[in-house]
């Protein structure tokens, strides 16, 4: 192993040079030789391409990852569960530093000890920046790997709904229902039905639920509503959870709730015509249900349906939660939403008009796709 400037003239009684002693060695160094060490700490979610610009960063620093502690990918025992974890220490003439990342649920942790002048301004920003402190929830979406179903954390998009964007009754329903939708012993039902034409904010409505509740939120096709009560998806959800409980950010011993997302999920709550619809039972199930209370799982459906066209069995007193109709505005409401957004702009011709409507104006003048969402809709 190559001997750095600082492991000369080390204390007496010092003698392991094991890179996994390189904190204390450093810290003793310090303050015998009066030479300044400064100490950082950083943790917190981060996704993976953004893990590895920081080790980059550190690498154009003059660190060099020589030492790998292990890694694992098992499946089906203890470390498994903690899958793909990397640890490593690193050192340089500067000092030396430590750092683990857990691929499966994105934690990262970084200790750094630095001889004589501290890290730049600019440097800790751009790890501050990169790093999600105290993340309260996470995003989900399922994927299929090589042992079946999982859960791929995805970038959060939760975001606070822009109240001039809605009007006085739909932003009384989003109150109630982020206030009773989680209740522990769910009083006031477990499904939300987000319903209004294309363009008139429900997509946006959603993020506002991923930014306002402390639960772990996942996307669903609708495609998989069918599959969704079954033992795979079960099983998937469990295993999912005991991930979860090893973030530093979830307290032990408390499990949050799933909520699951379903956008355009029409099909899913559509009125039966005389058959029986196993897509119907497995939303109720898992939003109101036995299964639903076990696994502790919550669903919100954003639909295109009118009210008269959804099932009787979504709509019973008990099991739904809250409707949340979205209408288009008027002029007026429409005419403070486009000045606030650009008050260089002018509202065409006409009565009523989408939140798409809105922002279409905006891009349109402006060349910028502003607001969109992740999928490139507005509402």
């Amino acid at each position: 192993m190559k001997k750095f400037a600082w492991y000369l003239d080390l204390p007496e009684g010092i003698l392991s040079t094991e890179i996994t002693d390189s904190e204390y060695i450093l810290r003793n160094y310090s303050l015998k030789t009066g030479r300044a060490c400064y100490r950082y700490s950083f943790s917190g979610s981060i996704l993976y391409e953004d893990y590895k610009k920081i080790i980059d960063a550190f690498k154009d620093l003059g660190f060099r990852f020589f030492q790998q502690d292990y890694e694992v990918d098992t499946n089906g025992t203890c470390q498994g569960e903690m899958n793909n974890i990397v640890c490593q220490r690193s050192l340089s003439d500067r000092g030396c530093l430590s750092y683990s990342f857990s691929n499966y649920n994105d934690t990262f942790s970084i200790a750094v000890h630095l001889l004589d002048s501290p890290l730049p301004a600019p440097f800790i920003k751009f790890i501050e920046s990169h790093i999600i402190k105290k993340q309260t929830n996470n995003v989900y979406i399922f994927v299929e790997s090589s042992n079946g179903l999982r859960l791929n954390k995805v970038k959060n998009i939760g975001s606070p709904i822009i109240k001039e964007n809605y009007s006085i009754n739909v932003l009384e329903k989003f109150d109630y229902t982020s206030k009773t939708l989680l209740d522990s012993e769910n009083r006031f039902g477990g499904l939300v039905l987000l319903t209004g034409k294309p363009g008139t904010g429900k997509s946006y409505m959603i993020r506002g639920f991923v930014h306002d509740l402390v639960a772990d939120f996942i996307f669903v096709p609708s495609s998989m509503i069918a599959s969704l009560s079954g033992p795979e998806i079960a099983n998937c959800l469990i295993q999912g959870r005991k991930n979860s409980n090893f973030d530093d950010f979830v307290e032990k011993g408390e499990d949050k709730s799933y909520v699951l997302i379903m956008e355009d999920g029409d099909a899913s709550i559509l009125k039966r015509r005389g058959t029986s619809d196993s897509s119907i039972s497995t939303v109720l199930n898992m939003s109101d249900g036995i299964l639903g209370q076990i696994l502790k799982t919550k669903f919100i459906i954003s639909t295109n349906l009118p009210r008269n066209e959804i099932d009787s069995a979504i709509l019973r007193p008990g099991r739904l939660n809250s409707v949340i109709s979205f209408e288009s505005l008027t002029r007026d409401q429409a005419s403070l939403v486009l000045k606030k957004l650009d008050d260089s702009k002018e509202l065409p011709s006409g009565k009523d008009f989408t939140l798409a409507d809105i922002y279409g104006i905006v891009n349109d003048f402006s060349g910028n796709l502003l607001d969109k969402d992740e999928f490139g809709a507005y509402g």
